[in-house]
């Protein structure tokens, strides 16, 4: 049996194990449309492909398996607005409407698509809280709320009594919450996905593409030598946009680590309140992501690197996981954590996603820095767009938004360093 932690939020992997494993390409291929990358960006260019019932021969390759990726990995956010888009400055309001319409897109996009597949995933529109502990960073809070409501985005300012009474803690001082905002597992979301798969997709997994060619054909080459030929390739893997030579540089990968307790029991629900399910963010970029689950466990992200993930680093991780737990929950003293996992995400210098094509043969789209419950789904279905050249709405807000700007020098120097004095000089977030 796989590793536990292979699976992020799922603590019984049993029916992922058993699910049908497919082949590693051996060989050289021909297909219509080729997908690289098989998480939530490439499940939603099939899905797409298959709304539009293009029935021309379909393959999909991931350098894993399909579905397990950062896509089934995250938080479960399906944001509307974050504080850390960018500035909270009126004057940036413009942008942050962009931004806002953005991700209201995407979220419809997702709505959509779940109930038109009858996707299960725990979906819950009860919004989600931005919150401090430490008060000064409160003026980050305010200027947030500010900037929502010059821009008409709802929301609720909520201080300490009141936050203790929804979230069962105490540690959290003030917050503003947006009422947009869904909360929801993401690897029940890719299962789900993942199920709606048609017999006649040509899958093969742990193939990893190393570069493309458009000199004469249309070639996707694997690590191994094989050649894929397709009319159309569809490339959907976020960070590793740059291993492929697209956009190269564009975007930085960071890598995330979350903990995840066991179910708490009943006592243990009753020492903190019976609270709702919940999800909180905090003020700044590299703080605590906090959830209270419906199924009763509390999951803690607070981790991040642009390195890979070392043994040390991975228990330097998983120490930081238990202090922040007992910080916000110091009466749960026999609660643990059953799981522990990392997944990566890409980011740009502005924030901003890409999107485009190469010679209108290959077509790309990645970089949601985080907020890719939505906007990955969003940008995949309009990759298929942009392929199959149908003018929509969905396609014509993608093409509008501003792309990803090239980072600074030394972008893994200067990311480093900001996570580290984020660390050091914001320690009470943990």
């Amino acid at each position: 049996m796989e590793k536990l932690q292979n699976f992020g939020w799922e603590l019984n992997p049993k029916k992922i194990v058993d699910r049908k494993k497919y082949p590693k390409l051996n060989s050289d291929f021909n297909t219509d449309w080729l997908i690289v990358g098989c998480g939530l960006t490439g499940l939603s260019a099939l899905n797409q492909l298959k709304k539009y019932k293009v029935n021309h021969k379909i393959s999909i390759v991931d350098a894993g398996r399909i579905g397990q990726g950062s896509s089934s990995r995250n938080s479960g956010f399906l944001v509307d607005s974050t504080l850390n888009n960018g500035s909270t400055s009126i004057s940036n309001l413009k942008d942050y409407k962009k931004k806002y319409a953005l991700n209201l897109a995407g979220m419809s996009e997702l709505r959509t698509i779940i109930k038109e597949n009858e996707i299960n995933c725990d979906w819950s529109e009860d919004g989600k809280f931005h919150a401090s502990a430490n008060k000064r960073e409160f003026y980050k809070l305010e200027r947030f709320g500010n900037l929502l409501r010059n821009a008409g985005v709802p929301f609720k300012e909520l201080h300490e009594d009141e936050l203790n009474l929804l979230l069962g803690t105490s540690f959290y001082k003030y917050a503003i919450k947006t009422h947009g905002g869904v909360l929801l597992n993401p690897q029940k979301l890719v299962q789900g996905f993942i199920k709606k798969i048609d017999e006649n997709i040509n899958i093969f997994e742990n193939t990893k593409i190393i570069k493309f060619s458009t000199k004469n054909d249309l070639l996707a080459i694997t690590a191994d030598g094989f050649k894929i030929s397709a009319k159309k390739i569809i490339v959907a893997v976020n960070s590793e946009l740059p291993s492929l030579n697209i956009k190269k540089y564009s975007s930085l990968p960071l890598i995330l680590t979350s903990s995840i307790t066991r179910n708490l029991t009943q006592e243990e629900q009753s020492l903190i309140g019976n609270p709702l399910p919940w999800g909180v963010l905090s003020v700044k970029p590299t703080g605590a992501t906090v959830r209270y689950t419906n199924d009763n466990r509390i999951l803690i992200r607070n981790t991040s690197s642009p390195f890979k993930i070392s043994k040390k680093v991975s228990s330097e991780n998983k120490n930081l996981h238990r202090e922040g737990l007992k910080k916000r929950f110091p009466m749960l003293k026999n609660l643990s954590f059953e799981n522990s996992w990392s997944g990566m995400i890409s980011v740009s210098s502005n924030g901003n996603p890409l999107f485009g094509n190469i010679k209108e043969k290959i077509f790309y789209a990645g970089v949601f820095n985080g907020g890719g419950l939505g906007l990955s789904v969003l940008y995949g279905a309009a990759m298929i767009d942009s392929a199959l050249k149908i003018s929509n709405t969905r396609l014509k807000i993608v093409e509008e938004y501003p792309q990803a700007n090239l980072l600074p020098p030394l972008p893994k120097i200067a990311a480093f360093l900001r996570i580290k004095l984020d660390k050091i000089f914001g320690s009470n977030e943990t």
